[in-house]
């Protein structure tokens, strides 16, 4: 039973994220971004963003007609898959709407992840589920770009759909049967648990992470981009994982919450330092060791922030697509800045992760991590 539902909430949570880790590759590659145009590149980039951002404000506000959707979730991996069928077409249209459509099934997605977890009692699975999860996500990044890179756009677009329609087949048959149906609770409620500075770690450190994705979606200049893209997405996998696993907690020096997540916040910066400067420089191997240095301290800080940064709320999930909402909202607004004021997003996610940095800093989470438990 344990395995079973560990298996397809895994599934689950990848589905949900799979359209934004295997896009960067593809995007990355000089035919896809010309065809696109300069214009249609930014909005295919940010499409999954907004998709998402409105489909999560849109279930915040209808929550008894939101429940009902979340409870026939099935359909929305239905919708996914027909979205992602759509991105197969090279004409920005196809792309931004798929795309869009995609983003909105996984705020449904998501939002049975974690009723499914308060259900059944499974948020002790969220590290392991977390890590297991970067490491489909992220190879699943790497072979996209090796395909794009040897076989071309076309059967890269095609293996991304069959990621997709095989962790959904997978997570409709492994979740199956639910037990331990949950009461609903009305009106819906909130349950401020994690603090203001809580919740803004939260959010920046996973906006910065993607924003780095939405850099590794613009290589088509460097040699090898979709290539250097895929690779760069790949060594996430094993240092979020790393970050995310690793009994950290157990070394005196750094054991405390608060010191944990102040070191995985510095990684964070300090590898978007580099990943900015090999950019600019346009080499690979720096391209590669700051994404993963930035995944690795996101994997420290994600893990000790994220679950318990999430609002606990009596419908299961409302809290959790709440602060995703809040990351996806950050990571277009922050996209759109740079455009706005010629600052590249490196540059913003940078800030971004320094932000993080300085929260902890001038504000101090250990009393808000003392008093929150998931």
């Amino acid at each position: 039973m344990k395995i079973r539902l560990l298996l397809g909430r895994t599934c689950l949570f990848a589905a949900a994220f799979f359209p934004l880790h295997v896009a960067p590759p593809v995007l990355s590659h000089p035919q896809f971004s010309q065809a696109l145009g300069q214009g249609n590149a930014l909005s295919v980039a940010l499409a999954y963003h907004l998709g998402f951002a409105v489909a999560a404000a849109t279930m915040l506000m209808r929550g008894p007609h939101a429940l009902a959707i979340v409870e026939r979730w099935r359909v929305a991996v239905l919708v996914s898959l027909l979205a992602g069928g759509a991105t197969l077409l090279q004409t920005p249209s196809a792309q931004i709407i798929g795309r869009m459509v995609l983003g909105a099934s996984a705020v449904v997605l998501l939002a049975n992840f974690y009723r499914d977890l308060k259900r059944n009692g499974g948020y002790e699975q969220l590290p392991l589920i977390f890590g297991v999860s970067a490491l489909g996500l992220e190879s699943g990044g790497l072979a996209v770009g090796l395909v794009v890179e040897r076989w071309g756009i076309t059967p890269a677009l095609g293996l991304s759909w069959a990621l997709l329609v095989i962790t959904g087949i997978v997570a409709v048959a492994a979740l199956r049967q639910e037990s331990n149906p949950l009461v609903m609770l009305e009106p819906v409620q909130f349950n401020f648990s994690g603090s203001v500075a809580f919740m803004a770690v939260a959010i920046l450190a996973y906006g910065g992470f993607f924003l780095m994705l939405l850099s590794l979606s613009t290589l088509d200049k460097l040699p090898n981009g979709s290539t250097v893209s895929g690779l760069a997405i790949f060594s996430t996998a094993f240092a979020f994982s790393s970050g995310n696993l690793l009994p950290l907690e157990k070394l005196k020096a750094i054991g405390s919450p608060t010191r944990l997540v102040l070191l995985g916040t510095a990684c964070s910066s300090i590898g978007s330092l580099v990943l900015w400067y090999g950019l600019n420089i346009s080499l690979a191997v720096f391209i590669v060791v700051g994404a993963a240095t930035v995944a690795f301290g996101n994997g420290i800080t994600i893990s000790r922030s994220f679950q318990r940064a999430s609002l606990v709320s009596t419908d299961g999930y409302s809290g959790s697509i709440l602060t995703m909402l809040g990351v996806m909202s950050f990571t277009v607004m922050l996209t759109l800045v740079s455009g706005w004021i010629g600052a590249s997003a490196p540059m913003m996610q940078t800030i971004a992760f320094l932000m993080a940095l300085g929260v902890i800093i001038f504000h101090g989470l250990s009393d808000s991590l003392s008093a929150t438990r998931v």
